[in-house]
């Protein structure tokens, strides 16, 4: 038999073969879907003076440079807010900005530890790839946002993350922070 003839089984096998490997998942959507339900929680979570959530988390592996989850969210939860509702006073948009204003460190570490714990969650990510968390904070047309961002995008190396952990100021360090 002549091996021309088989070039083009060979061909197809190696075309199967291929398809057979892109279908496989570097990381599983199970530790996908447990990063964004871990994020959800902390973000929907009862407290003095919560978040609202304003689209749910989405966690996505990107082939070659690692995982990401963004969600949208407003800094803080205002109950009442309609288009029907009266003009806003100049103290209850001041009384807004100051709540979102001391919102912003809380978040930061909220996100920092989130990033620590998906970085444990996601074991299958390679050390060297990134895990990075988007928050995009949405704000409302009467208010003063001047200092507040639209969005904070917090990334680090996987590997420097966990060895980062407990440590407040050495996960800090090893978070890259950008802000619009």
């Amino acid at each position: 038999m002549k091996f021309w003839l088989l070039v083009p089984a060979i061909a197809a096998l190696a075309i199967a073969g291929i398809a057979w490997g892109a279908g496989e998942a570097r990381v599983s959507n199970k530790s996908l879907e447990a990063v964004e339900s871990m994020v959800n929680d902390k973000f929907r979570g009862a407290g003095p003076d919560p978040y609202d959530v304003l689209a749910a988390a989405h966690c996505t592996y990107l082939e070659g440079y690692g995982a990401i989850t963004t969600v949208e969210i407003q800094l803080i939860y205002l109950s009442g807010v309609n288009p029907f509702r009266p003009a806003y006073s100049p103290q209850e948009i001041a009384n807004v900005r100051e709540r979102k204003l001391k919102k912003l460190p809380i978040l930061r570490d909220a996100m920092r530890s989130l990033l620590a714990a998906s970085a444990t969650r996601l074991d299958s990510v390679p050390p060297e790839q990134r895990i990075a968390l988007d928050a995009s904070l949405q704000h409302f047309s009467w208010e003063d946002s001047r200092g507040i961002p639209q969005r904070l995008l917090m990334s680090g190396e996987k590997s420097k993350i966990l060895a980062a952990q407990g440590s407040p100021a050495a996960l800090a360090a090893a978070i890259e922070e950008q802000v619009q």
